[in-house]
């Protein structure tokens, strides 16, 4: 049965469906922007002491790569489909897979960086350990660059269901494109595995200390041999929060493709959240042996009133984490008129 317009009822149906898809997949692309913003926002003021203020150096260029570009990549994305004119909108949308492609590339591969040059430390630059990982780095990017230029001729099809309702859609898609997300599975196991090692073998040296203590160190130290207390350490959290995010892309592409986009951009806001905040939460423990960061002093959380009593001891209301030390600027002295 023909429809007014010329459409099925079973073409409109599906049409309707369509919009509401690429509707839905707006409002989440959206609430990750939002989300990826939030985090800059809420750290800048970390970011200012502890990147800006700091000489120049390679952490530093990775840190201002992983964090601004994926900003730019999601706002450049935003601005096609929702705020130029519609021309615009024609001109722009056929490339804007390959534009973002690349951003993505280039964040994600500096997000990895930051974690390989974690391990490093971690390991106290082993010879063997670093020669090997950074081999497997070079690769894992050289496979990058690859996938990457071999998707130029993807073509994004403009679709306007209204003004202010458009979408691209990539019009040849490459399934084999996909191989990328295997590269970075192994490479984020390999990593994980690393980072886990090394809190396992710190629980054991821990565990095999010997020499008297008092009951403050004695309850430090048993909370120190805790597994749990160690695998929650941020050099062990973040690799193991990518690689769960690589398994989940790939489940995305082969069982559940209807959710693929949303996992690409999950990915794409993930690698700049886990990548500066694994450098501002360890702060100069970044740099240092894994046995320097699990010696860090608990953190004072955000939004805590920054007051301390005159003794030095923390708010009656601070909340112990896990997370590394001196998540806040240090303490300004208290002066009484």
């Amino acid at each position: 049965m023909k429809m007014e317009g010329g459409m099925t009822e079973a073409e409109l149906e599906s049409y309707q469906s369509f919009a509401k898809a690429a509707m839905e997949g707006h409002c989440f692309y959206l609430a990750a922007l939002v989300i990826l913003l939030h985090d800059h926002i809420s750290m800048f003021d970390l970011e200012v002491e502890l990147i800006w203020k700091k000489r120049w150096s390679l952490v530093k260029v990775l840190y201002i790569i992983n964090r601004y570009i994926p900003n730019v990549s999601f706002i450049y994305g935003t601005a096609v489909v929702h705020w130029i004119s519609e021309r615009q909108f024609t001109l722009q949308c056929p490339h804007i897979s390959q534009i973002q492609s690349w951003l993505s590339l280039v964040a994600l591969q500096c997000m990895q960086a930051i974690m390989v040059y974690r391990i490093a430390c971690m390991y106290r630059y082993r010879r063997n350990l670093t020669v090997c990982i950074a081999i497997g780095f070079g690769m894992n990017l050289l496979a990058g660059i690859i996938i990457v230029s071999n998707l130029m001729d993807v073509v994004n099809v403009p679709i306007s269901f209204s003004p202010t309702h458009r979408v691209c859609i990539p019009a040849n898609f490459h399934t084999w494109s996909v191989a990328s997300w295997f590269l970075m599975l192994f490479f984020e196991l390999v990593v994980s595995s690393l980072a886990a090692y090394e809190g396992v073998s710190y629980l054991r040296e821990s565990r095999r200390a010997k020499g008297d203590m008092d009951i403050a160190m004695s309850l430090r130290r048993t909370k120190e041999r805790s597994i749990i207390y160690i695998l929650m350490r941020d050099s062990i959290v973040f690799p193991l929060i990518g690689l769960i995010s690589s398994v989940l892309s790939i489940l995305a592409v082969f069982v559940f493709p209807h959710l693929m986009m949303y996992m690409f951009t999950v990915t794409a806001s993930l690698s700049p959240i886990l990548g500066c905040r694994l450098i501002l939460h360890l702060r100069d423990a970044y740099y240092q042996p894994f046995s320097n960061e699990m010696q860090q002093p608990m953190a004072i959380p955000s939004g805590v009133d920054p007051d301390f009593r005159e003794d030095g001891s923390p708010p009656i209301f601070t909340l112990e984490t896990v997370s590394s030390t001196a998540t806040l600027p240090p303490r300004r002295p208290h002066v009484v008129n």
